[in-house]
């Protein structure tokens, strides 16, 4: 996986963004979920944790597990979350941690996979997926790839990615913000 730890500027420039931007949009993501309130959710790739900030507070009686790569944005979370009882902090690689399969209710991949190499993309994908109890369910969201920005994943290798990992299709769908270009999101189910 290609990866560098954020620079403090960096970090602050993301919180000022999802603050003052971003916030209703993942407020919206996360209600548009249908969360319960029992759920245990892993979420992949926190970045800020403005997110996951929505999840939590939407599992009452769940629980959150969070897992990024990133030892700078795992800290920025936990203080973020330091409010939440409810909330497990992992740091490393998904393939690679002892979190159990089919253990989760929910899985969500937020802005992350096209982060991930192509070579690796298909087995963090099979490790997400395998970590959803059946019945459950997969939420990804990821800015398609265009000629501009250079940076996404195409709509056709994110529907594949996600095909090749045994869960159904609920629904795949384009979005467009009015702030940032088209996102590819879809919702899968292991059955």
């Amino acid at each position: 996986m290609s990866f560098h730890e954020p620079s403090r500027l960096e970090v602050a420039l993301t919180r000022l963004i999802m603050t003052i931007i971003e916030g209703p949009f993942y407020k919206r993501y996360v209600a548009d979920m249908g969360l319960m309130g029992g759920e245990n959710v892993l979420e992949f790739g926190p970045g800020s944790g403005k997110m996951s900030k929505y999840i939590a507070g939407s599992l009452p009686r769940g629980s959150l597990t969070i897992v990024d790569l990133s030892r700078v944005w795992i800290g920025e979370v936990k203080k973020m979350m330091a409010k939440y009882p409810n909330v497990s902090f992992h740091q490393g690689r998904i393939t690679e941690l002892p979190i159990p399969d089919g253990a989760f209710d929910v899985v969500v991949a937020s802005f992350v996979i096209h982060d991930v190499d192509e070579e690796e993309r298909q087995k963090v994908v099979d490790s997400l997926a395998s970590k959803v109890k059946k019945g459950g369910r997969m939420f990804i969201r990821d800015p398609e790839l265009n000629g501009r920005s250079g940076h996404g994943i195409t709509r056709a290798d994110l529907h594949k990615v996600m095909q090749n990992s045994g869960l159904k299709e609920v629904s795949f769908e384009r979005v467009k913000p009015f702030y940032m270009g088209p996102l590819n999101q879809g919702v899968y189910v292991k059955e």
